[in-house]
């Protein structure tokens, strides 16, 4: 969903004003129908500071999905080697891998809507 100007906006001036900023964004999540990785790139991409931990957070749920895929396409490699006749079990392993990229695409580009600015490097060289 693409979010209006003023949407963003509202987005925007809403996580300043909380009293817990992390919290904040799943509240936003939901008032406007979209994910939380959404919400965190309107606010990235509109130049908020993004709590570390919520930023930490999105990096060990991409790890997580890469391990996922991994093992989703190493199963299903196996599987068609096999010559397994359950093409059921393949197709919802090309579905279940799909979601996961998907979702790992979405938290990737929600990270690096600031990329230009070197927002995401800056935020790493910090922690390090």
């Amino acid at each position: 969903m693409a979010a209006s100007k003023a949407v963003k906006n509202d987005i925007c001036r809403r996580y300043r004003e909380a009293k817990y900023p992390d919290r904040q964004i799943q509240i936003l999540a939901e008032l406007n129908s979209m994910s939380k990785v959404e919400v965190i790139g309107i606010l990235i991409g509109n130049g908020e500071k993004i709590q570390r931990r919520t930023v930490n957070q999105l990096h060990k749920k991409m790890e997580t999905l890469k391990k996922k895929i991994a093992a989703a396409e190493e199963y299903k490699e196996n599987a068609a080697n096999a010559h397994y006749s359950k093409y059921n079990r393949l197709d919802r392993l090309n579905a279940e891998i799909l979601r996961y990229e998907r979702q790992y695409r979405e938290i990737k580009e929600a990270l690096s809507m600031d990329k230009k600015e070197g927002w995401e490097e800056r935020l790493w060289q910090d922690l390090q």
